[in-house]
């Protein structure tokens, strides 16, 4: 052998090496370009999560949303949709259109994570396994689930991924907030503004009754004892204006059938506007919350708004805060000093 052969094995060595770095550094570019799983993740980068929904759609009889502690659907019904957890409750039209038109438009961004543990980082854990996540299964009208994925939001975007599958990917498009029931039911419908009312009658929990009224554009702190009840002192003004501008500020927070009440009242709260709208709220305290039960009275032929607010508030009872029950439900002696009857 002659004394270079070993000099000529190293260079050659050293050939094969560098061969393999740039076989090695081209790949890994490709990897890098087309994201994790190669050529077949790259395709699914700006697909529909929903491929031809549109013409499927219609099709759909239930969206049912799954969260480590909760449940809700929003079925089709021949009326209109509506919560079933609910007592059949109707959804909010304007939640259910912004959700159809989001669903239509959503497509799959750039990859994320494919590691089980790192899901939760994005919300994506399976909510029936404990996870954080929001499983949403679109059912067909045979009962059969057409489409299932998990979605989780983050500051940074949208998440999705498969229930049988551990890789993400960050959605292109929106969707309305999807973690409570509350934010589907149609209850924003009661709409009265402070400046339009002029009084209020309390029945509280002791038996006792109160009555106060103000002049137009009087400041919220100047209602006033009203007869039959004029002889009442004021103790506390504050509480006082919290509690007749109370209708104006009330939230519904869910929606149940009134019949399934299994409470008596507590209280009676009964607003007045200037222009002859009466509303009385029925309060109760439920073993599972705090509702209230809601009917109108409008004078003269054209008593179209106590027409629409009964329309959506009779047969139903509704749950609000223990802030909104307290200053729906003040005790009379907590607002007025009253003088002893003779």
């Amino acid at each position: 052998m002659s004394k270079g052969s070993p000099q000529r094995q190293t260079q050659a060595l050293l050939k094969v090496c560098l061969a393999a770095l740039c076989v090695w550094g081209v790949l890994a570019l490709h990897t890098i370009a087309t994201g994790p799983g190669g050529p077949a993740m790259a395709k699914e980068v700006e697909s529909p999560l929903l491929t031809d929904f549109e013409r499927q759609r219609g099709k759909i009889s239930s969206i049912r949303f799954t969260l480590v502690d909760d449940s809700f659907t929003l079925t089709r019904r021949r009326n209109g949709w509506v919560i079933p957890e609910a007592g059949d409750f109707p959804v909010s039209p304007d939640r259910l259109g912004a959700l159809m038109i989001g669903l239509a438009s959503l497509k799959r961004g750039d990859p994320r994570t494919s590691d089980p543990e790192k899901l939760a980082l994005l919300g994506l854990g399976d909510p029936n396994l404990g996870g954080n996540g929001v499983r949403l299964d679109l059912i067909g009208a045979d009962d059969g689930t057409t489409t299932s994925f998990i979605l989780g939001r983050r500051p940074t975007g949208l998440y999705a991924r498969s229930p049988d599958r551990s890789q993400a990917f960050r959605l292109k498009g929106d969707l309305p907030s999807f973690y409570t029931r509350r934010s589907w039911l149609d209850v924003d419908f009661l709409t009265i503004a402070p400046d339009a009312l002029e009084a209020v009658r309390l029945y509280d929990g002791d038996g006792r009754t109160a009555y106060f009224r103000r002049e137009a554009g009087d400041p919220p702190d100047a209602y006033r004892p009203a007869p039959p009840h004029m002889s009442d002192q004021v103790r506390n003004r504050f509480a006082l204006s919290e509690t007749a501008l109370a209708i104006s500020g009330v939230s519904f927070l869910d929606a149940r059938p009134a019949g399934d009440l299994v409470t008596e009242p507590v209280a009676r709260h009964i607003s007045e506007t200037f222009d002859d709208l009466e509303i009385e709220l029925q309060a109760h305290r439920e073993p599972d919350g705090l509702w209230v039960t809601l009917h109108a009275r409008e004078a003269g032929d054209g008593a179209r708004r106590a027409a629409f607010l009964n329309a959506r508030a009779t047969g139903w009872a509704f749950r609000v805060s223990s802030l909104d029950f307290n200053a729906l439900t003040p005790t009379v002696s907590d607002l007025v000093n009253r003088p002893a009857t003779p």
